[in-house]
């Protein structure tokens, strides 16, 4: 084993190595123990400021929430270039607890989550989100006893729900997190609070549990999506024996939705329960919290029914092809849709006769209850209204809610129905039918199984291929056909009304679409045709009216593109699109594209101009050379002499950079020195105030450096920004006051650059005025006529040299 010296302690092993630090088993020499070392060592692209911060913030946070269930924070300190904090050292894993498939109880499952519920109800507690929850960060601490104590560490993405920024400190790393474990909302780039922690503490207790994940992919991407749209497996499937209370609490914690997931301090209360009764047999039974999987309300005739009650019935969203069983078999009449009038489950509880919910309180709950995606609860809550208590304004939207509804849950209806008549299941589908036919008569996918299966009964051997235009585009987005869903929704949309119901809901897929793809664009392709494809589309449909709820992306796509040229080889294309960012966004992704463009200038060079090849081609050609060429202004011209050129501008310009002339040629040396001579003529009532005539160079960071005469003075103008994330410091002085007879005589303006020092030389006819400290990369020169006032001016130049 290699082991190294570092400050006090011996490195003795790399633990683990993340983007940002390396964690190492070490030896402080002093104490003469063993403990956990987390290094930072700065990099090009993260130099001693960034690390240090990032260094002091997970100090920070590991100060603040001191629990016997996290790790212990030690010290901080420096060595060398690189910083660190020590920590409590911990050999074992749930991660390598469970390779090693080692025999763990039932109970000792239950108490390491349980143990780590409670380190992330302190975090929660204090505003702090793992957003890593993950077997390889709950650490095993196991007591000559046999107790197992779990040590909760790695908090190197933890953030505070406070911070509205994702925080990516790698942008080639769009999800912070491992993929395996982050919850949905993670997933989309929304805001995070506890309850994405609970998501991934349900993804490891499924896996302790069972053996299997919840969801099912074979790679990072892949899960980012499973995780989104794969349906959960109940953890009974897998393992019939597992308790049914723990199946219903690990299915809670994993709910697509978060508002229907656990928090922390419940599912904290109801794992203690859960130990409890493995333990002892105790009463599953809470009396003082609803959200509780095991809420039972405190009540006299509750309490006199019997000493331990069974858990709550709660309204839980069924799976689609749950729901689907439930109404072949017939179950779903009875089960899920109730009579109208019928007493309704709200929240848990058994709603008393006396305090029965009124049709708008129900109409009320339907909404909600679609609003959060649990459409087969919904319906059930709709099925319940009375439509007779209700205004005219109601009817309609339950009228509204009801068709939508029934489009919803109707194509789950008909996919089963298909299948079945793809297999030649015949009766059973007409089943199918004839429930969806009493229960979803509005669904447009009851006339399309009508359809099919009238199709067969004429001996057609396959289905009829009619279908509800309408639901086209809805189908193609969840094929992740996003292109093709929106430019199909768009056709439709010249069909309708634009206040119509069908047009709101086209709409709406729309917005939909845009934003499942540009997640999907920033998750799981690199395809750049296609992320082009994606910018166009969401260009011209952001300024719609109805377009409030896209979430545009934008940028990060901008970012994404040029951080694939530059992957390609493209420097030339990444730069484009950087400096795309800089100018469009003002985010994260700005301060990304500014780092990555000043590190592609350290690196990109362009072969060295020679001295020869521009001379000659000046002297030729002038400014219309074939060299990159900025127009000559609108009124003004060019001619070119045999040892001069000449330019003429008249009037001003609204933009005085509109009347900017000049010719570009990137040169890379490790010095040079350019020189022009000029003399200018100035005619009309205003006299040269209006006219700058000189010498500018301007590097690949667009730090500028000019040699500039106005008809008054000689000065200098720079304008320099350094690769933190600063504005440009921009400064201009006087060097040298106008001879008078620049109208008539040749006079020189030059500037000499020694890169080794980073010093600017500035000479006027050979006599040195000043020096600058000024550093530059591969630099374009300009020599430049600006019109900015309202009279003539002509310049000559003659002698125009750039030399090493």
């Amino acid at each position: 084993m290699e082991t190294r010296a570092f400050g006090k302690f011996t490195l003795l092993e790399a633990m683990g190595r993340g983007s940002v630090g390396t964690v190492y088993r070490a030896m402080d020499n002093e104490a003469g123990s063993i403990v956990a070392v987390k290094t930072f060592e700065p990099t090009h692209d993260r130099p001693p400021d960034v690390i240090r911060r990032l260094r002091d913030r997970e100090v920070r946070m590991l100060i603040s929430i001191q629990h016997p269930n996290i790790v212990r924070y030690y010290e901080s300190g420096q060595v060398g270039d690189a910083l660190y904090y020590s920590m409590e050292f911990v050999e074992d894993s749930l991660l390598k607890r469970m390779r090693a498939q080692g025999e763990l109880s039932l109970i000792q499952k239950v108490h390491i989550l349980r143990q780590t519920v409670n380190a992330l109800q302190t975090m929660h507690n204090q505003g702090i989100v793992h957003r890593d929850v993950k077997p390889g960060n709950i650490l095993l601490d196991e007591a000559p006893s046999g107790a197992i104590h779990v040590k909760v560490t790695d908090l190197g993405i933890a953030k505070h729900v406070s911070e509205t920024d994702i925080v990516r400190e790698d942008p080639s790393r769009t999800v912070p997190g491992t993929p395996k474990y982050l919850s949905p909302e993670q997933i989309r780039l929304k805001p995070v609070d506890g309850r994405a922690d609970v998501f991934g503490l349900g993804v490891v207790a499924y896996e302790l549990l069972t053996g299997r994940a919840p969801f099912e992919a074979r790679s990072n991407e892949g899960y980012l999506r499973a995780n989104r749209y794969q349906q959960l497996r109940s953890m009974l499937q897998v393992r019939p024996e597992m308790p049914a209370f723990l199946d219903d609490m690990v299915s809670r914690m994993l709910a697509r939705e978060r508002e229907d997931r656990y928090d922390s301090d419940t599912l904290a209360r109801d794992l203690d329960l859960a130990y409890q009764h493995l333990v002892s047999n105790a009463p599953l039974v809470e009396r003082s919290n609803p959200q509780s999987l095991f809420y039972v309300p405190t009540e006299p005739e509750a309490a006199e029914e019997e000493e331990a009650p069974e858990p709550a019935l709660r309204i839980v969203p069924l799976s689609w092809a749950a729901a689907v069983g439930l109404l072949i078999i017939g179950f779903l009449v009875g089960a899920a849709f109730w009579p109208r009038g019928a007493d309704i489950e709200r929240d848990g509880q058994d709603t008393p006769r006396s305090s029965r919910p009124t049709s708008q309180e129900l109409l009320q709950r339907a909404s909600e209850l679609n609003e959060r995606g649990q459409p087969w609860s919904a319906i059930a809550v709709v099925n319940a209204v009375d439509p007779r208590d209700l205004t005219d304004a109601q009817t309609d939207s339950l009228k509204r809610l009801s068709g939508e509804l029934q489009a919803a849950v109707g194509r789950s209806a008909y996919e089963v129905g298909a299948t079945m008549l793809k297999q030649d299941r015949v009766t059973e589908a007409e089943v199918v039918l004839h429930r969806m036919e009493v229960l979803l008569p509005d669904a447009p996918s009851t006339r399309l199984l009508a359809a099919d299966i009238e199709a067969l009964r004429q001996g057609k051997t396959e289905a009829a291929t009619w279908q509800d235009p309408i639901e086209i585009p809805a189908r193609l987005l969840t094929e992740g056909r996003f292109s093709e869903a929106i430019s199909k929704a768009e056709q439709l949309l010249k069909e309708y009304s634009p206040k119509s119901e069908e047009a709101q809901l086209l709409q709406r897929t729309i917005v939909r679409g845009l934003n499942e793809w540009s997640i999907a664009l920033l998750t799981e392709t690199t395809d750049a045709q296609e992320i082009a494809g994606y910018l166009v589309l969401v260009d011209r449909i952001r300024h719609e009216p109805w377009a409030e709820g896209l979430e545009d992306r934008s940028c990060s796509l901008y970012l994404r593109l040029a951080m694939h040229h530059e992957q390609e080889g493209r420097p030339e294309q990444a730069l484009e699109y950087y400096r795309l960012v800089t100018k469009l966004c003002e985010d994260e992704t700005k301060t990304a594209a500014e780092r990555a463009i000043y590190r592609l200038a350290r690196s990109f060079r362009l072969p060295p101009v020679a001295v020869e090849t521009l001379s000659a081609d000046l002297a030729a050609k002038g400014f219309k050379s074939s060299m990159l060429v900025r127009d000559v202004p609108e009124g003004g011209t060019q001619t070119v002499g045999a040892d001069k050129s000449l330019l003429i501008t008249q009037g001003a310009s609204a933009d005085p950079s509109d009347n900017t002339c000049a010719v570009e040629r990137s040169i890379s040396n490790k010095g040079f020195t350019v020189s022009t001579k000029f003399k200018m003529k100035v005619s009309g009532d205003h006299v040269a105030a209006g006219c700058q005539v000189g010498l500018e160079i301007e590097d690949r960071m667009r730090n500028r450096f000019a040699l500039i005469f106005d008809g008054t003075s000689y000065s200098v103008y720079h304008a320099y920004k350094s690769p933190s994330t600063g504005p440009f410091i921009e400064g201009s002085s006087r060097v040298w006051d106008a001879f008078g007879d620049e109208q008539l005589a040749w006079h020189e303006l030059m500037m000499r650059y020694d890169f080794e020092l980073g010093l600017i030389d500035v000479i006027v006819d050979g006599q040195q005025l000043k020096r600058y400290q000024v550093n530059l990369e591969d630099f374009t020169l300009r020599v430049f006529l600006r019109n900015t006032g309202q009279g003539e001016y002509q310049a000559y130049f003659k002698d125009i040299i750039c030399q090493p």
